[in-house]
């Protein structure tokens, strides 16, 4: 990380909900796990990318044009029940195996590829680089 130009901002208990949603909203991609946040973005309009483990995706993935899930599926998935509580019975021997087996490169490769689709629709956008090393910091609304 200390290459980067801009350090990602790590926000984890520092918000409140409606602030997180402001947060998000200003982001040009937001990622994240499947989690609360990861709903937020769809919800104000930001181009989100999921990453899900054993949770099944037609019941919890981002809805609506402009987001996606990565998932890994396994024999096993899906397998999560909310009401048998932490692990939701996954029955893997290898802990967290789906989560684990989501690579880097894999979400790099959808984040490029949602990033230029966001660049080229967004007129405000024009000019901004996002794929050459430089970060898009933010996108602007309504224009």
């Amino acid at each position: 990380m200390e290459s980067l130009q801009h350090k990602p901002l790590v926000a984890i208990g520092e918000f409140t909900v409606p602030q997180h949603g402001a947060l998000i909203e200003r982001c040009i991609l937001f990622i994240s796990n499947d989690t609360g946040p990861m709903h937020i973005g769809p919800a104000v309009g930001t181009p989100t990318l999921g990453l899900f483990g054993p949770e099944p995706l037609l019941r919890y993935r981002p809805y609506g044009s402009g987001h996606v899930a990565i998932y890994q599926p396994l024999e096993c998935s899906p397998r999560i029940n909310i009401h048998l509580g932490p692990g939701g019975g996954c029955v893997n021997p290898v802990r967290h195996l789906c989560m684990k087996l989501i690579t880097v490169e894999s979400v790099w490769r959808e984040a490029q590829f949602q990033l230029e689709a966001v660049l080229a629709a967004c007129p405000a956008c024009q000019g901004s680089q996002g794929m050459d090393g430089s970060a898009v910091r933010r996108r602007e609304r309504g224009a």
